[in-house]
């Protein structure tokens, strides 16, 4: 399992020790269709507000702008397995 470190900073420059536990995509539209096989196919499409990230020590460090991107962390599957 690879760990996302937590990217925020504090006012002082301290990095937080914690790691990424959680992305909700804000806004994002999902969608179910149906295939010429019968074929139920998954598309996610990229949310229309932004991703807020979660920390394994401080959860969203106070509803903080710097857990709030326009992208996915590095290192996280678009779908899960």
């Amino acid at each position: 399992m690879q760990r996302i470190p937590c990217p925020f900073t504090d006012s002082n420059g301290r990095q937080c020790i914690g790691h990424i536990k959680k992305v909700l995509a804000y806004k994002a539209d999902l969608t179910w269709e149906l295939d010429k096989l019968g074929n139920w196919n998954f598309q996610f499409g990229y949310p229309r507000s932004d991703y807020h990230q979660y920390c394994s020590e401080k959860g969203n460090h106070g509803d903080s702008d710097k857990m709030k991107f326009r992208h996915l962390p590095d290192g996280l599957p678009l779908v899960p397995n």
